[in-house]
Formats: structure tokens, sequence, C-alpha cells
């Protein structure tokens, strides 16, 4: 039901952002195949990729930002390195643009909202995942 409302009435769609790849690309199927339903193209729906961030120093161990994760959520670690965005900057990149990918490469903006607002991880952002990102 939410799929065909968004089908339906929406201006821009925003995935969940625990949703893996797979999850995206299933939920995207179903709103271009149900919007035509109500005289609407999918393609005129807008997309935008959200999620959590954590980049990585290189080497560092993922363990080492349970505890910022822990204030956003009860999951675990695993959890989180599953479904959000947990890692060093390349594989960080790797996950956007499989999202991105998911939605046939038509997102109009990606919004990362880091656990940690430190100027370190803006950085390693704007300067070591943002360049990689392709979409």
């Amino acid at each position: 039901p939410v799929l065909r409302r968004i089908a339906r009435y929406a201006d821009a769609w925003v995935p969940h952002s625990s949703a893996t790849p797979e999850m995206v690309e299933r939920d995207w199927a179903v709103i271009e195949r149900v919007a035509p339903e109500f005289g609407r193209k999918a393609a005129d729906i807008g997309v935008v990729y959200s999620n959590f961030v954590h980049v990585l120093g290189q080497g560092e161990r993922p363990e080492a930002a349970a505890a910022r994760f822990a204030t956003f959520s009860g999951m675990d670690l695993d959890y989180w390195r599953e479904h959000y965005l947990l890692g060093e900057a390349e594989a960080v990149a790797e996950r956007i643009t499989r999202r991105i990918a998911a939605v046939g490469g038509r997102v109009d903006w990606v919004v990362l909202n880091p656990v940690d607002w430190d100027s370190e991880q803006l950085e390693r952002l704007a300067a070591e995942v943002l360049p990689r990102v392709s979409g």
C-alpha cells in the first residue's frame, strides 16, 4: 500500500535508509509498474538516497565506531555494516553507487547523515567518498 501511494501521489521517493540495494530495486520496480495505473510515469517521481554514514580511517576497525552508531539505534554492529554506510571511503562510495544503480542510476539527491559531525568525518566524505561516487 505504501508504494502504491508513492506511485500515485509522491513528488519524490526516499527509500528507507536501512534498505539494501536489492530492497530498493524491488520497491522501485513496484513504483514503476504501478505509476501508470494513476496516469503517471515513475520517471517523473524524484528519487532521494539518504543514509547514515561513518567513514573509517584507513585500517580503522569497524568496532571503533560501534559507540557512535549505538546513539542512533539499538541494532548491533553487524546490522549497521549491512544496512548503513560504515567502512573505509572506497567501500562506502561503492555502497552508495550500488544503491543509486538500484533505481536505474537516477537519483536526484544524495543525503548523507554522519553519525559524527567532527571535521575529520566531513573531510573524509568530501575528499575521499564523494569523488568516487558515480551515478
